[in-house]
């Protein structure tokens, strides 16, 4: 069966010029994938990824980020410049199991068959973006992959504490 890995070329960009970082950052991004397991955007049942990849560069002149005021553009290509990815602990994240990322990015940065395999051997499965908070920690701007199947990018904002959805874009089926 042929697989088309298009969708995940943004992310393959990223592993092999951004080497995955773990580093702290401004907001939690553990928040975020509460929020997205709460909601039934993600089922436990299936593992994550346990690295969150850093953006690719973004287009801020597409229509789609006219959501955001000029000062969170800025922020946006600021951050997306300096983010790094983030390694997910399975003692912080009890509730979803995690799948290894090492063997995946790896596989991602040569392109080859073998990560055709490898997402077959696996899926299905959740990748996630590192969250590039914005606007004080009130807003967040992530990916979601379910391989195979939706990608799905989200501008998310917290409000009396809590993340909600205020906008989603990018998405394409696999």
């Amino acid at each position: 069966m042929k697989m088309n890995l298009t969708f995940l070329l943004p992310f393959i960009v990223c592993v092999q010029f951004c080497p995955c970082i773990c580093t702290a950052q401004q907001g939690d991004p553990y928040e975020i994938i509460q929020t997205l397991i709460k909601s039934k955007e993600i089922s436990t049942n299936i593992p994550l990824l346990d690295s969150l990849t850093p953006w690719g560069k973004i287009n801020i002149k597409d229509r789609k980020w006219d959501i955001l005021n000029t000062e969170e553009k800025t922020e946006l290509v600021a951050a997306v410049k300096i983010a790094n990815g983030f390694k997910l602990h399975s003692d912080t994240l009890k509730i979803i199991p995690l799948l290894p990322s090492t063997e995946f990015l790896k596989s991602f940065e040569k392109g080859n068959a073998f990560t055709v395999e490898l997402i077959n051997k696996y899926k299905p499965f959740y990748w996630i973006s590192n969250p590039i908070f914005l606007h004080n920690n009130s807003k967040a701007v992530f990916s979601l992959f379910s391989i195979p199947g939706l990608h799905v990018s989200y501008l998310y904002e917290k409000k009396n504490g809590e993340w909600a959805p205020i906008a989603e874009f990018d998405i394409l089926m696999n």
